[in-house]
């Protein structure tokens, strides 16, 4: 984590000013404790199946523990991220400018978790609401018997068209999936950063000038262009 970054951050330019990445890599594993203990008490555990210490009486606390520490192994992934993210944002300087992140694990795996739950739940309440009004209008139709199979026969010289309709319902599906992505996760979690990051010691900023472009020797068009197919 933290050789990447400094990779990245020690060729990352800010018009004339070029970035430096300070700090330790060995404080990282302070915000790795969560991952390293609720790994060893699940390993424990499984130990413990193993040895067939596991019986029917005690088989609803086992699982419990093991759902509790699974649990813990994930808030300890989430939170390693944060932490790692702030440890090497607070250690990044640009022409003597430090910058100083707050961000907060639990509100970043807050926001995870509520836009989890706010994309399915739209998602959820879309999909049912249409399949309930196909159903509703299936039972008016009373498409039974002769009706029914002159329909599937209908449907079945329509393949093409269904493919293209398929085809169309699937983009936008993960249009809408990506768009609702954006708004109850990528956008608060941006805010969240953008609010506990502070710069101090900003008198270096009037040193810096826009920098002339770097020479790229391939069409940037045609690779801007590339990216269209991911974007969509």
């Amino acid at each position: 984590t933290f050789w990447l970054e400094k990779y990245k951050a020690d060729r990352t330019y800010f018009g004339t000013a070029k970035m430096e990445q300070a700090g330790n890599p060995t404080a990282l594993y302070e915000g790795f404790r969560h991952i390293l203990f609720s790994s060893l008490l699940i390993i424990f555990l499984l130990v413990v199946m193993w040895a067939g210490a596991i019986t029917d009486e005690n088989l609803w606390l086992f699982s419990l523990c093991l759902i509790a520490l699974t649990s813990w192994f994930f808030w300890g992934i989430g939170y390693y991220s944060v932490f790692a993210q702030r440890y090497m944002a607070s250690h990044k300087s640009v022409a003597g400018v430090k910058l100083l992140s707050t961000q907060r694990p639990a509100r970043i795996i807050g926001i995870y978790v509520k836009g989890y739950l706010l994309v399915s739940l739209i998602l959820g309440a879309v999909a049912g609401g249409l399949i309930a009004a196909f159903i509703s209008n299936l039972e008016n139709a009373d498409i039974t018997g002769e009706k029914l199979v002159e329909w599937i026969s209908f449907l079945q010289t329509m393949e093409v068209l269904m493919i293209l309709i398929s085809g169309f319902i699937y983009f936008l599906i993960f249009l809408a999936v990506s768009v609702l992505w954006h708004v109850f996760v990528l956008l608060p979690i941006w805010q969240h950063k953008a609010e506990t990051l502070s710069l101090h010691k900003v008198a270096g900023l009037t040193d810096i000038r826009q920098r002339s472009r770097d020479e790229m020797e391939e069409a940037e068009g045609f690779a801007e262009a590339l990216g269209l197919g991911g974007s969509l």
